[in-house]
């Protein structure tokens, strides 16, 4: 009895390995997935960007380089809230591990990446399997940037053949109740200006020397008319000194209060600017509603497609490189920085440095 409890603690503590080790695979495992979803988004903001009117491109493609940034910000932290110091090495070991199983079709490690995201276990192959994922776990986020790659698209269309529509951030911020601008009304900002008589300016030396009575300016009986006079010069300079101060004191207040008024004004102009371009963003807009439903949807399948055929194991058409190098891309991406392609892609050699050079896709 003793030693069939001792069988059934130790069934039961390697079954908890095995669930947390799924758990943590899980987690990587979705930390991959948003990295290759919003890589495709960059991507493909790129391309729209390429075919946008002069000026404008340099507004898409920055855009879509700080969503990415931001984007991956977001995975970093995920990841590093779950395993702490941890979180690089970690990653930089899936990475491994998932390269070698895709490039080598690991049906094992596929049925264990699918229990782990609580999907089916009878996927084909890994081009299915990210596509389901996608459509399953990363619905909102699927659903998100192809509504934004939609908008940007749009955007860009417009304003080849539309006078009048705004800069892209008006157009992408729309929704948004935030200020559309970076001037911010803080309530410091509202002067509040009392009509104050100016003081007269004292030249503090002149009145010094100016004559004074005995009967104004003592206090105490000085002991011969010298001290008398010396100590009421130094009283009546010290006053006049005072006064001067003073007068500087509410002239700078004074100052002060008109630039806070007319920075509120200016801030107010600029608010009233912005709010009639998001107006007009929206009335643009509303009259383009079906087509960004559409290329919305069309973008949702195209993205799918995509990163199914991102692979990590032989050229992908849609990774910029050789898609051996997926995994380093990965790590550079989500803890170095910004989306990198290795200086050497050497598939074994996963770094996380972030110091090799950047790699546009192409399609």
């Amino acid at each position: 009895m003793k030693k069939t409890i001792m069988m059934l603690s130790g069934l039961l503590i390697a079954f908890a390995a095995i669930a947390a080790e799924v758990s943590q695979d899980a987690a990587l495992l979705n930390g991959y997935m948003r990295y290759l979803l919003c890589m495709q988004v960059q991507q493909q903001a790129d391309l729209v960007a390429q075919n946008a009117k002069d000026g404008d491109s340099k507004q898409v493609a920055d855009y879509a380089a700080s969503w990415f940034s931001g984007r991956m910000e977001g995975v970093r932290k995920d990841l590093v809230d779950k395993f702490g110091d941890d979180a690089q090495s970690k990653f930089v070991s899936f990475m491994k591990d998932y390269d070698a199983a895709e490039k080598n079709n690991d049906k094992n490690y596929l049925t264990q990446l699918c229990s782990g995201a609580g999907m089916s276990a009878a996927m084909q192959d890994y081009k299915v399997f990210k596509q389901t994922y996608l459509e399953s776990n990363l619905r909102d986020d699927l659903g998100m940037v192809s509504t934004l790659l939609s908008e940007l698209q749009t955007w860009a269309d417009l304003r080849c053949r539309t006078n009048g529509v705004p800069e892209l951030d008006f157009w992408i911020n729309r929704h948004s109740s935030a200020v559309k601008n970076e001037v911010v009304i803080r309530p410091d900002q509202i002067a509040v200006i009392k009509k104050v008589k100016k003081p007269s300016i004292i030249d503090p030396l002149e009145s010094a020397e100016a004559g004074v009575t005995a009967m104004e300016e003592q206090e105490d009986e000085p002991d011969s008319p010298m001290d008398m006079f010396s100590d009421m010069r130094s009283k009546r300079r010290d006053r006049a000194l005072e006064e001067a101060q003073a007068g500087m004191q509410q002239i700078a207040q004074e100052r002060q209060a008109a630039e806070q008024e007319y920075a509120a004004k200016k801030t107010a102009a600029a608010q009233a600017e912005a709010d009639n371009l998001k107006n007009h963003a929206d009335k643009i807009a509303a009259s383009e509603k079906d087509a960004i439903d559409q290329q919305a949807n069309s973008w949702s399948t195209r993205l799918k497609s995509i990163v199914g055929a991102t692979v990590g194991a032989a050229t992908g058409a849609f990774t910029g490189g050789l898609g051996a190098t997926a995994g380093q891309m990965a790590v550079n991406a989500v803890f170095g920085g910004g989306y990198h392609a290795p200086a050497n892609p050497n598939p074994s050699s996963y770094s996380g440095s972030g110091t090799t050079s950047s790699t546009q896709g192409q399609q």
